[in-house]
């Protein structure tokens, strides 16, 4: 048995609520003077089943070298229920803004039409309470600030006139309220609002199709881009312009490239003279290169003050129309990147294999001496000075904000998740690396399984990111959940097969037309390595994946039976009807090279239900009923099939979810259920149950339908904790029988009892808690049992019961037995981790 570096509290196996539980990072923002930076923190919140957003701010002046102070230098800005989120400071930083849909304080409020819509709020640093800015009817979409520190530009959608407004409102109200899909979309906004007045001023209204913008250094021109419909399948002709915003007079609009396909991260050079972005390397294709892109401003369009000086040498080679990538011969996928006001040069984190690379682009481009083994990522400078933060997190850490200070060192600033690796057992992982069927290297990353012996064989499950070009990162997250399947003693491969990310651009464009081909032997070249090795048992492998990762579970059960089982999630089964309901659908039409109606052949041919007929395989199905990328008709068509040709399967689909689970409840039921299928048909039959899975045994049913910690007021405490604690674990669950019952049923306490999974410690229960006014009590006594008489009308035995037990207030994982049912395995989290939570 492990323990911490304190020799008290014995490590635990990863579950799927632990890695919930990790803190989610994002949005870093340095302050002006570089001491400070400002980030967005999400924890999931159990009770509600959302994940609570708030903005927080790390000093690095207070270095966290402890681990016992790794909070001292951090602390929470906002608080609202509702939730914050972009941050951005004001350039003379006496300010913090911020997007949230709370609710204006009772001065504020004008009315209730405006409540639930995001608008801008403004904290002052100096002391005071944040205050709200805006009240756009429509909400703000995204802000900026004027360099003068005093005013904000933000975008918002453009709202109906209040006559068209009511009479839609009037037929919402007699239930007339059809979708036209033909209906163009509004149009956007562009306002500019005070700090102090607080009376917006409408700008320029522009098409419906603008995403994002950057706001010129001096603040007198506005460059934008747009696909000008508003269609989110229109990213391929997006537009770039240039608003001038003179002090007198009408803003005019310049069209400065209609070169075709996406781009985005649109960013001005701190002299005003350059605009940059990212885009695709082929226009035509939205999986090749990200690549950065940069024009010099015509002279016509600069302001009288900008003629007084020049850009430097490497920024006067530009062109006036961005129609090539500027780093030609660095072919590696640029993530994010920000301009140095200080050097005049460009910062960038690419994906490099699969991990992460931070380069400085001038004349040259300079990888920095960092490992790029680990991914990174949300880059943001100071912007006038030279100090860089990002998030990073690696196989054995999750992620943390890092600083680069000058001259060149770099450091966690943050230690909000540093309890996790001490809490936790972590599984080993490394890169491997095979042949394909080819001879082209493919990489992916490989996690054993917690008690990994040389020489034995493990089951395998096979886990494909989505995309194709996505990407499996040597980190310790994925939406899967890998160090999960680990924990569990199963052998985790994530291959990075041809069409992934951070490989180059030949190899990420390499499946198109051939979908299902090279990138399915790719894969199964790698389990066949795995067995090759002497890891992998070959006859207990499961596959599993999601999206992109779905279509490929789903075309590989559909070409081989080799998979004991396998789990489709929010997956394509047939192309045709992925590209008919898909918000997307120009993705099939990048990959396929056309439309169904002029090759139907080729979204027949690599279409996985073509092969329906063939898949023998037990398949679990999961999908969000409200995923408009990979819509649910695709599962739905699946299930059908199989179903009908009695091949095992079972389909699970989530209201509100789209694509990919986000409500954390959610995530732990799906990760249940996929838990449970892995084991019933690799393994044959689960060792254990876990919470929410029906246990029967002939004629009897359990299902254990909570495990949670409750707080018992006035409770003394005496017994097998370590700690004081005023709370203790709560187990709920309910035992049926469908056969007619003669005697009543009887449980006393020696009947139950949870068996730790990491020490010898057994715990009966303490007690059946009660509920009175609101009040929990907890009813004690040597000889307490459990009773329920049959149903007079049906002669059943159907009955629910909760039981108390007095747990270590460390955290721990048990099985819990009832009478001679199978264990269930209940889990509960170190209380001083509930107490930490804001």
């Amino acid at each position: 048995m492990q323990k911490s570096p304190n020799n008290t509290i014995p490590k635990r196996r990863i579950t799927p609520r632990a890695l919930l539980e990790i803190k989610r990072l994002g949005c870093p923002q340095v302050h002006p003077d570089g001491q400070r930076v400002a980030f967005v923190l999400e924890e999931a919140d159990f009770e509600e089943s959302r994940w609570n957003c708030h903005i927080w701010l790390a000093d690095r002046r207070q270095p966290a070298e402890s681990e016992e102070e790794s909070d001292e230098n951090v602390r929470q800005l906002t608080f609202a229920k509702e939730g914050e989120r972009e941050p951005r400071w004001s350039p003379d930083g006496r300010y913090l803004a911020f997007l949230s849909e709370r609710p204006a304080s009772g001065q504020e409020e004008d009315s209730e039409e405006e409540d639930g819509t995001t608008q801008i709020w403004i904290l002052p640093l100096e002391g005071g309470e944040a205050f709200r800015l805006t009240q756009a009817k429509q909400g703000v979409e995204s802000y900026a600030w004027f360099p003068d520190a005093e005013t904000l530009l933000f975008l918002t959608t453009e709202p109906k006139p209040e006559p068209v407004a009511n009479v839609k409102c009037d037929y919402q109200k007699q239930h007339i309220d059809p979708t036209d899909e033909t209906e163009p979309r509004p149009r956007k906004q562009f306002w500019r609002v005070h700090l102090k007045e607080r009376k917006p001023q409408l700008l320029f209204t522009a098409d419906p199709g603008v995403e994002s913008f950057a706001l010129s250094p001096d603040g007198t021109r506005l460059a934008y881009l747009t696909n000008r419909t508003g269609d989110p399948d229109d990213a391929h002709i997006a537009d770039l312009y240039l608003l001038t915003l003179p002090e007198e007079g009408e803003p005019t609009l310049h069209l400065l490239s209609d070169r075709e396909g996406g781009k985005y991260h649109l960013r001005w050079s701190p002299d005003g003279h350059v605009l940059t972005f990212l885009g695709w390397l082929d226009p035509k294709l939205s999986y090749s290169r990200n690549s950065l892109f940069g024009m010099r401003i015509p002279a016509p369009l600069l302001p009288p003050t900008a003629h007084s000086t020049q850009p430097l040498p490497w920024l006067n080679k530009l062109p006036e129309a961005p129609n090539d990538a500027l780093l030609t011969e660095y072919d590696f996928d640029l993530s994010c990147y920000e301009w140095s006001s200080e050097e005049m040069a460009i910062y960038a984190l690419a994906t490099v294999r699969t991990g992460s690379q931070l380069l400085r682009i001038d004349d040259v481009t300079t990888p920095l001496p960092l490992s790029s083994d680990v991914p990174r990522y949300d880059l943001a400078l100071q912007p006038e000075g030279a100090v860089m933060a990002w998030i990073e997190e690696s196989a054995q850490a999750p992620p943390e904000i890092y600083i680069h200070e000058p001259p060149s060192q770099v450091r966690p600033l943050t230690k909000l998740n540093v309890a996790f690796t001490e809490e936790y057992l972590l599984p080993k992982q490394e890169v491997v690396r095979w042949k394909s069927f080819d001879g082209q290297e493919i990489e992916g990353v490989l996690t054993y399984p917690l008690d990994y012996k040389k020489g034995k064989r493990y089951p395998l499950l096979l886990l494909i990111h989505g995309g194709p070009k996505g990407c499996s990162q040597n980190s310790l997250r994925s939406y899967e959940m890998h160090p999960v399947w680990a924990s569990e003693g199963y052998l985790v491969l994530r291959p990075n097969y041809r069409g992934s990310e951070g490989y180059g651009n030949a190899f990420a464009i390499s499946n198109r037309r051939d979908l299902g081909g090279g990138d399915y032997k790719d894969i199964m070249a790698g389990v066949e390595w795995c067995i090759a090795e002497g890891l992998a048992d070959p006859e207990r492998m499961g596959v599993m994946g999601g999206s992109y990762g779905g279509y490929m579970t789903n075309w590989i059960i559909a070409h081989t039976n080799r998979f004991k089982a396998a789990i489709s999630l929010f997956g394509i089964f047939h192309l045709q009807t992925d590209y008919s309901n898909s918000s997307y659908s120009r993705w099939d039409y990048e990959y396929l090279g056309a439309y169904y109606w002029e090759d139907p052949e080729i979204y027949r041919r690599l279409s996985p239900g073509t092969y329906v007929d063939r898949i023998q395989t037990p398949t679990l199905i999961i999908h969000g009923e409200e995923d408009d990328n990979t819509f649910i008709s695709n599962s739905k068509e699946m299930y059908q099939a199989l179903k009908h040709r009695k091949v095992p399967v079972q389909f699970v689909h989530y209201p509100r979810e789209k694509h990919g689970l986000e409500e954390p409840n959610h995530r732990l039921d799906e990760m249940r259920r996929c838990l449970a299928w892995m084991a019933k048909y690799i393994e044959g039959q689960p060792s254990f149950y876990r919470v929410g899975d029906t246990v029967k045994v002939q004629d009897t049913e359990l299902c254990v339908t909570r495990a949670e910690r409750t707080r018992f007021n006035g409770l003394l405490k005496n017994t097998n904790s370590p700690s004081e604690s005023p709370t203790l674990l709560v187990v709920s669950f309910t035992l049926h029988s469908d056969t007619k019952a003669s005697q009543p049923f009887r449980l006393s306490f020696n009947d139950i009892r949870l068996k730790s999974r990491t020490t010898e410690e057994t715990w009966k229960p303490c007690g059946v808690p009660l509920e009175v006014h609101g009040v929990h009590v907890l009813v004690e006594g040597e000889k307490l049992r459990l009773e329920q008489h049959p149903d007079p009308l049906t002669g059943q035995l159907a009955f629910a019961a909760a039981l108390a037990f007095d747990v270590p207030a460390s955290g721990g994982e048990a099985l819990l037995y009832i009478a001679d049912m199978p264990p269930v395995l209940v889990e509960w989290p170190s209380e001083e981790h509930e107490e930490a939570e804001p």
